[in-house]
C-alpha cells in the first residue's frame, strides 16, 4: 500500500506513518478498533489477521464472493446480519460491508501471497526433477523391495516421510488412485518397462494437498502452535546432508555400499515439504524519538510548519467594541470559562496604547471592573478578608527572607527526585477537574496591574487606591515554617511569590513618586503595615550577605567580563531607586520611622555601606556612567536610613569600627573631588549626596522629636543639612572631619565648592570643631 501511495493507517499496521493525516486519508471511513491491527464494524472489533486466516481457509475472497459465503465469517466475530441503519454504500448488510473492507485492505496481499506460493512450488518441482536425474537407477523386483523395507525399518526418518504426518494425522500416505487435488498432483502408478523394471511415472510430484488447510487456521493461537511444532519437527528430523548423499536421503533412497550388488529399487514417495515458519516482527507500541536535551526538534519543526497554515490571531483593532460591564459580570460569576475569557480580554486591554505617548486603557474610568479583579484575588488567595493579617504597630524586627534565599529554596525543592510528582503548596488539586490553577488567575491579575501602572493617566489613581498596595504586599508576604520560607497565602507556591514580588517591584517603580502614606496622629494600622511590607520587599533584594559586596566583586559574581557591557544587578538597582523615591517624601519618612525597627534599619544600612567602592579597582569600575549612578543611589538610600534612625542608632552608624562608614564616605568624597580633577564635574552630584549624608550623621538630634533644635529648619524638610534655601545662618556641627583638616581645607578651596554656597557651608561645619 505504501508503494501505491495509499499507506494503511497506523492503527491497522502498528507502524507510524510520517505526516499521516487521518482526516485526509482514503481510509478515513475505517473506524479504529480497540487494539492494533483491528477495525470497528457494527460496534465489534474485527482482527485483520483472524479475518485473513478465515477467508483464506475458505478459498479466498473471490471464492467467498462467488459462493456468497461471507455470512459464514460473521459468527467468528460476533457480527450481526444487518446494520440498524443504512450505511454509506446504501446497504444494511454487514457481510457486504465486511467483504468490501476485505477487498480493499487484504485482497492485494492475498493475490501476492498466492503468487508467491505458486512460484515456490514451481521452483521446488524443478529442483526435485534435477535431483532425481542424479540418483542411481532404481532397483526392481523382490530384492529391491526387501532392501527398501529393511532400510526403512532402520531409518525412522524415512518411515516418517512415507507414513503419516505426526503434526497432521489426516495426511497419511498418498492414495495412488486419488486424482489431482489443489495445487499439487499425486504420483501416477509406477510403470513397468519392457525389461521388467519398475520406473517412476512421468508426473511423479510432491503431494501438496490443500495448503490453506495446513497453514492457516481460524484460531490465531492454533496457527502459532502449528508453526512452532513444524519448526521443531524440522529441527529434529532434518539431518546434515552434503551433495548427492543428502539429495538421495531427502528422496528416501537408501545409500548403497560397495559390497552390495546393484539391485533395482522401488520408487519411494518423496516427503511433503514443510511450510516455512512465518517471521513475526516485534514492533514496540512506544514511538522512538530522537531528542536533543529532552526536546524532539523534528516534532517542533512540524508544529511550526503546521502553525504557519493556521489562522493568525486577530489584532486588538479587529475585536470591535468590548463591553466593560460584561467583563465585570464575567469575573463576578467565578466560572472557569468566563474567567479565562475576561482575564484574557482584560490583559489585552491593559496593553492597549492611546493616541498620545504614555496613554492607554483608563482604568480610573472602570472602577467597578478594577475592584472586581481585586475581589477575585482576595477570594482566591485569602478566602476573602483575613483577620489574622491585621497587625499591630509594633516595631519588632521583621526577620526578612532575602530574594536569594527564596530562589535557593525553590531550586532545592525542584531538584528533588520526582519533584514534579509531589504535591506542594499551590499545586493544582487533582479532584478539581479541568480548570485553571487558582494561582494562575492571581498571576494574570498582577500582570494586568503592572501593565496599567505604566500609563501616566493611571499612576495617581493606582497609587492612591485604598486596597491595591496592601493587597500586593500581602500576596508577596513570606512567613517562616520551621525555618523554611513559605508563602502566606495557601493558594500560592514559593515560585509564584517570587514572580509576584518581582512584578510588584516593577509596579512600584512607576507609582513610587505618587505614593503618600497618611501621617495623621495616630498613624493608621494599614499605613504602618504598608510601610513595613514595602521596606521588607526592598530589603529582600539588598540585604543578602553574599550579594552585599563592592562594585568589582559584584560584577565578578555576575560572571560578566570587565568591559562596556558590564552593568550593576538590575533588580538591586531597581530596588534602590524605588526605596529612594518611596522614602523621600516627609510624610512617608514619618510613617517609616514609626513602622521600621532599629535592627532592620541597621541591617539595611550595613548592607548598603558594604556595597560602596573601597579599592582602586572599585573606583575604576565606577568611572562608567551606569556604575556611578548605582553608587549615587546607594548614597541616597544611606541618607534616607540615617534620616530615619534615632540618635542612639546614628551614633552607632558613625562610630562602628567594624563597618567604618565614616572612613568609607570620606574616601569616596576625596576620590570624587580631589583625585580626579579632569572629570570632577561628573562627580559633583555624587559628592553632594556624600556631603549631605556626612552632615546628617554629624547631627546627633532626632528631627522628628526635636524639629526646633535641628539646624533651625522647618520640621521634616528635605535638603542639604535640613536648611531652608532662605536660611543664611551659620551651620552647626560637631566636627566629624576635624581630624582630617588638611583634606577638608583642600575641599573648601575647590572652585566647584566655592560656586555652591550650601555645600561650602556644609563642609565648613564638618571641619570646624565647636566648643560645647
Amino acid at each position: 500500500m505504501a508503494k501505491r501511495n495509499i499507506p494503511l493507517p497506523p492503527f491497522l499496521t502498528g507502524v507510524p506513518v510520517p505526516n499521516y493525516d487521518q482526516a485526509r486519508s482514503p481510509w478515513a471511513a475505517i473506524e479504529p478498533g480497540s487494539e492494533i491491527g483491528s477495525f470497528k464494524l457494527a460496534d465489534k472489533d474485527v482482527n485483520l489477521f483472524k479475518l485473513w486466516g478465515l477467508v483464506f481457509a475458505h478459498g479466498g475472497g473471490q471464492a467467498l464472493n462467488n459462493n456468497n459465503g461471507w455470512s459464514q465469517i460473521l459468527n467468528h466475530f460476533d457480527l450481526p446480519e444487518e446494520f440498524p441503519s443504512v450505511q454509506l454504500n446504501g446497504s444494511t448488510s454487514v457481510s457486504t460491508m465486511l467483504s468490501q473492507y476485505y477487498m480493499v485492505i487484504l485482497l492485494p496481499f492475498e493475490e501476492s501471497y498466492k503468487k508467491n506460493l505458486q512460484e515456490n512450488q514451481r521452483k521446488a518441482n524443478l529442483a526435485n526433477r534435477q535431483g532425481g536425474m542424479m540418483q542411481n537407477p532404481p532397483m526392481g523386483g523382490a530384492q529391491g523391495q526387501a532392501m527398501q523395507q529393511q532400510g526403512m525399518a532402520n531409518n525412522p526418518m524415512a518411515m516418517q516421510r512415507i507414513g503419516a504426518n505426526p503434526m497432521n494425522p489426516s495426511l497419511g500416505p498418498p492414495n495412488m488412485s486419488q486424482p489431482a487435488n489443489g495445487l499439487g498432483r499425486f504420483p501416477q502408478q509406477p510403470q513397468r518397462s519392457q525389461s521388467g523394471v519398475m520406473t517412476p511415472g512421468a508426473d511423479s510430484l510432491l503431494p501438496v494437498g490443500n495448503i490453506q488447510d495446513e497453514v492457516l487456521d481460524s484460531d490465531i493461537q492454533g496457527i502459532k502452535r502449528k508453526l512452532d511444532a513444524n519448526d521443531l519437527d524440522n529441527k529434529r528430523a532434518r539431518p546434515r546432508t552434503d551433495g548427492q548423499d543428502g539429495a538421495a536421503l531427502s528422496l528416501g533412497i537408501l545409500e548403497k555400499t560397495a559390497s552390495e550388488p546393484t539391485v533395482p529399487q522401488l520408487n519411494a514417495v518423496r516427503p511433503r515439504q514443510q511450510p516455512s515458519r512465518r517471521k513475526i516482527e516485534y514492533v514496540p507500541l512506544a514511538r522512538e524519538v530522537e531528542t536533543y536535551g529532552g526536546r524532539d526538534l523534528k516534532q517542533i519543526e512540524n508544529e511550526y510548519l503546521a502553525a504557519a497554515h493556521r489562522r493568525t490571531m486577530r489584532e486588538l483593532d479587529e475585536w470591535g467594541p468590548i463591553d466593560v460591564e460584561h467583563l465585570t459580570l464575567s469575573i463576578r460569576s467565578r466560572l472557569s470559562t468566563e474567567l479565562s475569557y475576561a482575564l484574557t480580554t482584560f490583559t489585552l486591554l491593559s496593553t492597549m496604547k492611546g493616541p498620545t505617548a504614555g496613554s492607554g486603557f483608563p482604568i480610573y474610568q472602570c472602577a467597578d471592573l478594577f475592584d472586581e479583579v481585586l475581589d477575585l484575588v482576595e477570594d482566591l488567595a485569602f478566602d476573602g478578608a483575613d483577620p489574622s493579617f491585621e497587625e499591630t504597630d509594633s516595631t519588632e524586627n521583621l526577620g526578612t527572607f532575602t530574594n536569594r534565599q527564596l530562589m535557593n529554596a525553590v531550586l532545592e525543592e525542584e531538584t528533588h527526585p520526582f519533584a514534579a510528582l509531589e504535591h506542594h503548596q499551590g499545586s493544582k488539586d487533582p479532584a478539581s477537574g479541568p480548570i485553571q490553577r487558582p494561582a494562575n488567575y492571581i498571576l494574570a491579575v498582577v500582570n494586568i496591574i503592572r501593565n496599567l501602572s505604566i500609563i501616566h493617566d493611571n499612576m495617581d489613581y493606582l497609587a492612591r487606591h485604598d486596597r491595591l498596595m496592601d493587597l500586593l504586599f500581602r500576596l508577596g508576604k513570606v512567613i517562616s515554617k520551621n525555618g523554611v520560607p513559605a508563602p502566606a497565602s495557601r493558594t500560592l507556591s514559593l515560585s509564584d511569590v517570587i514572580l509576584i514580588r518581582k512584578d510588584t517591584l516593577y509596579t512600584l517603580s512607576s507609582l513610587s513618586n505618587f505614593i503618600r502614606l497618611p501621617p495623621t496622629s495616630p498613624i493608621p494600622k494599614s499605613a504602618l503595615r504598608t510601610a513595613r511590607h514595602a521596606f521588607e520587599l526592598f530589603a529582600s533584594y539588598l540585604t543578602d550577605p553574599s550579594e552585599a559586596v563592592s562594585p568589582l566583586a559584584c560584577a565578578q559574581q555576575a560572571g560578566v567580563p570587565l568591559g562596556p557591557n558590564m552593568r550593576p544587578p538590575g533588580m538591586v538597582e531597581l530596588a534602590l531607586d524605588i526605596f529612594d523615591k518611596f522614602s523621600q517624601p516627609d510624610q512617608n519618612r514619618q510613617v517609616l520611622s514609626k513602622a521600621i525597627a532599629q535592627p532592620s534599619l541597621w541591617l539595611l544600612f550595613d548592607s548598603l555601606v558594604r556595597r560602596l567602592p573601597v579599592s582602586e579597582a572599585d573606583f575604576q569600575v565606577t568611572m562608567r556612567e551606569q556604575w556611578l549612578s548605582y553608587v549615587e543611589k546607594i548614597v541616597m538610600a544611606i541618607y534616607s536610613l540615617v534620616f530615619l534612625a534615632p540618635p542612639e542608632l546614628k551614633k552607632k552608624m558613625r562610630s562602628d569600627r567594624s563597618l567604618g562608614c565614616k572612613s568609607i564616605m570620606l574616601r569616596l568624597l576625596h576620590r570624587f573631588m580631589v583625585s580626579t580633577p579632569d572629570v570632577r564635574i561628573h562627580y559633583i552630584y555624587s559628592a553632594r549626596r556624600v556631603t549631605e549624608t556626612l552632615k546628617l550623621l554629624d547631627d546627633a538630634l532626632d528631627p522628628f522629636e526635636n524639629p526646633a533644635d535641628s539646624s533651625s529648619a522647618p520640621a521634616l524638610s528635605f535638603g542639604m543639612g535640613f536648611a531652608d534655601s532662605n536660611d543664611t545662618g551659620m551651620e552647626k556641627g560637631t566636627g566629624i572631619l576635624g581630624g582630617h583638616r588638611d583634606f577638608g581645607w583642600d575641599m573648601l578651596m575647590l572652585k566647584e565648592v566655592h560656586g555652591d554656597d550650601v555645600m561650602f557651608r556644609e563642609l565648613e561645619s564638618l571641619v570646624r570643631i565647636e566648643s560645647q
